[in-house]
């Protein structure tokens, strides 16, 4: 049996496959290194354990994840796996490789992730080669529901959210605790990406759409088109909840700058599975 694991900073996705067959699937919180202690991680990969059935034996356990794109953080997680999964063969790759297998497979091209955080890579036969610099929520993250929930955020506080905007925003949050709320959640990032609801529910309205545009242009000036620039890349392909929902934006973004854009996938891991079947 062989397990292939798709962990984002917020849920993890399992799933075991028993020759070519699906014979588990469990979704445990994301597995991130950097905002995830040890205690954490060993406890969600135990409650999989726990749970698989079947007498099955586990030979080689592939896990893609944010966090894990340098050794450190790869580390981290690799070593309780380990202890985890004793006798399996354990690779620990970043997201990013995930995105690259999901968009191109064995070829090659600019692959994006767009979900609470952003990051940018360029692929090449099953290798990331180059990766565009990764600011978090506080410098960077252009694209990102972070990004897009700051710029919401923003407009509503200096008043230039239009006053029909206002009225429905206002149903949502409390002003006397939104800062609060925000400077003290756990994952402020997180916190910033729950209102990225709110701009889909309204993404037809042209202020919406104007902050939209705006903030994909600015992933594109300050992410993708040096990196494209510098693998001699013409096109993009998006992995994540975030250029899901708003691909139509982010395509016009890209014909503005010369660029094209691949349909978008939400989620990677049928992608991820189909490749470690062969």
């Amino acid at each position: 049996m062989i397990g292939v694991v798709d962990s984002g900073s917020t849920k993890a996705h399992w799933v075991f496959l028993e020759g070519e067959h699906r014979v588990a699937e469990f979704f445990t919180v994301g597995l991130n290194p950097n905002s995830t202690s040890a205690d954490v991680l060993m406890a969600e990969i135990n409650s999989v354990k726990l749970q698989l059935q079947g007498g099955y034996k586990l030979t080689d356990l592939y896990f893609y994840g944010s966090g894990c794109l340098y050794p450190h953080g790869a580390g981290i997680v690799k070593g309780v796996l380990n202890l985890c999964f004793q006798n399996a063969s354990i690779s620990v790759e970043s997201d990013l490789l995930a995105a690259g297998i999901a968009l191109y497979g064995d070829g090659s091209g600019a692959a994006a992730i767009l979900g609470t955080g952003a990051s940018c890579c360029y692929y090449r036969n099953g290798a990331i080669v180059g990766v565009a610099p990764s600011l978090g929520y506080i410098l960077g993250d252009e694209g990102s529901g972070a990004f897009l929930g700051k710029k919401l955020l923003k407009s509503y506080f200096y008043n230039h959210m239009p006053a029909d905007l206002i009225a429905d925003f206002q149903e949502l949050v409390d002003d006397q605790k939104l800062l609060f709320d925000l400077y003290h959640a756990a994952s402020p990032a997180g916190y910033l990406a729950s209102f990225v609801p709110f701009l889909v529910k309204h993404r037809n309205h042209p202020f919406v759409d104007d902050l939209v545009f705006s903030a994909f242009d600015q992933f594109y000036v300050y992410v993708v088109n040096p990196l494209c620039a510098t693998y001699n890349s013409s096109s993009l392909g998006v992995i994540g909840s975030i250029g899901f929902e708003f691909y139509n934006v982010i395509k016009r973004v890209a014909e503005y700058h010369g660029r094209g854009l691949l349909t978008p996938i939400q989620y990677p891991i049928d992608a991820l599975v189909e490749y470690h079947k062969s």
